[in-house]
């Protein structure tokens, strides 16, 4: 039989008691559990675990020098230093996103050969941009809808649809701003 201190008794299984001392003892487990603690099933014996609570980053591990991190750093930089546990993006982030990926699709290219590719080559860097924003604070986005729109951002950003980039990022602000 296994005892967990501080956690109450052990579940008695009443066929092995019976078996054993051919009585059934009545028994009652009382446990608490509030929101730091959350209780898991381990081969039968119930283990109280320390939850690990999310916190929301509000400051980034790296200076950008007042700019975004899209605006300052590349984005394999970006990606490396993700890899190395920085913080890059924060949620506050997410409405000049929102409004640098307006502007990318609303720009002008008067048939120029030069402007035209600046724009896909801005399309699909944000697109990036989406994607690695994404990977970072998806985690502590509680409005999965706001997650989706800013997933269909993404494709439409690849795909260089952009009317129906700006009639999403409109959605998406939206969606945001409802929280």
């Amino acid at each position: 039989m296994a005892f967990l201190v501080g956690c109450g008794t052990a579940p008695i299984d009443e066929e092995y008691q019976k078996e054993n001392t051919g009585t059934v003892e009545a028994t009652t487990t009382s446990i608490n559990i509030d929101d730091s603690e959350k209780i898991i099933e381990n081969g039968g014996v119930e283990e109280e675990k320390e939850a690990t609570e999310k916190v929301i980053p509000t400051e980034r591990t790296v200076d950008t020098q007042g700019n975004y991190p899209w605006q300052y750093f590349t984005q394999d930089y970006i990606e490396e230093m993700l890899q190395d546990g920085e913080i890059i993006y924060i949620l506050d982030d997410a409405e000049m996103l929102e409004q640098h990926i307006i502007d990318t699709a609303s720009m002008e290219t008067d048939n120029n050969d030069f402007l035209i590719q600046n724009k896909k080559d801005s399309s699909d860097s944000f697109a990036k941009t989406v994607e690695l924003f994404l990977s970072e604070v998806e985690e502590f986005i509680e409005n999965k809808e706001y997650v989706n729109k800013l997933k269909e951002i993404r494709i439409a950003l690849l795909n260089h649809e952009y009317d129906l980039i700006i009639t999403l990022t409109e959605e998406a602000k939206q969606i945001r701003e409802s929280e």
